[in-house]
C-alpha cells in the first residue's frame, strides 16, 4: 500500500496509468478490510475505487476493470450504494467498450469481460430501491449480447438456422463467385 500512495504522489492527473495505480491501491486497502475490518480501512477503500472509477471513465477498458472490481467487492459487502454507482460507470464504459470493437477479431474477449455484469448491476439497482434502473440494466445486457450473437454469425448461418440451407449454400456459392 505504501507503494501505491508512493507512485500516486507521482503520477499526474489525467495520466492513463492513474485510475490503474488507484485501482491498485484500492484493492491493496479492501483487502486489509476484510482481513481486518476497520472503519478506516472501508472509508479508505471506498474513497480510492471512486476516485479510481470517476478517473478511469475516459479509458473505457480500464473503467471497465476498475468499476467491476469495486462494483463486486461492495456487492460482497452489500454496500449497494457503492455497487449501483460502480455498475453504472461500468454500463457506460461496456458500451464504449464493445462499441469500440467493431472491427477487431477478438471483440469475443471484451464481450466475455462484461457479459454477465447487467444481473450484478440489477441487483444493486433494486437494492437502492432504483428498479426502473434494474430493468433497464438487464434489458441493456441482454440487448448487447443478442446483438453480438446476432453480429457474430454471417448471414449465411442466419439463413441456416432459420431453416433455408438450401438458400444459405446459394448466398455462400455466389459470394465465392462459383
Amino acid at each position: 500500500m505504501e507503494a501505491f500512495a508512493a507512485v500516486l504522489r507521482r503520477v499526474p492527473p489525467g495520466r492513463p496509468v492513474r485510475p490503474v495505480v488507484l485501482h491498485g491501491y484500492a484493492v491493496a486497502v479492501a483487502e486489509r478490510h476484510d482481513r481486518r475490518s476497520t472503519a478506516r480501512d472501508r472509508r479508505l477503500a471506498r474513497a480510492l475505487h471512486r476516485r479510481a472509477v470517476e478517473e478511469a471513465q475516459p479509458l473505457p477498458l480500464v473503467a471497465v476493470d476498475v468499476a467491476s472490481a469495486w462494483g463486486a467487492w461492495a456487492t460482497r459487502h452489500g454496500w449497494w450504494r457503492d455497487a449501483a454507482l460502480a455498475y453504472r460507470v461500468l454500463a457506460d464504459a461496456r458500451r464504449g467498450l464493445v462499441g469500440a470493437q467493431h472491427t477487431r477479431g477478438d471483440k469475443r474477449v471484451w464481450i466475455a469481460r462484461v457479459a454477465d455484469v447487467h444481473v450484478a448491476a440489477a441487483t444493486a439497482f433494486s437494492r437502492t430501491g432504483d428498479l426502473a434502473a434494474a430493468v433497464v440494466a438487464l434489458d441493456d445486457g441482454r440487448a448487447l449480447l443478442l446483438d453480438e450473437r446476432l453480429a457474430y454469425w454471417s448471414t449465411a448461418d442466419r439463413l441456416r438456422r432459420g431453416g433455408h440451407p438450401a438458400l444459405a449454400a446459394r448466398l455462400e456459392s455466389a459470394a465465392a463467385g462459383t
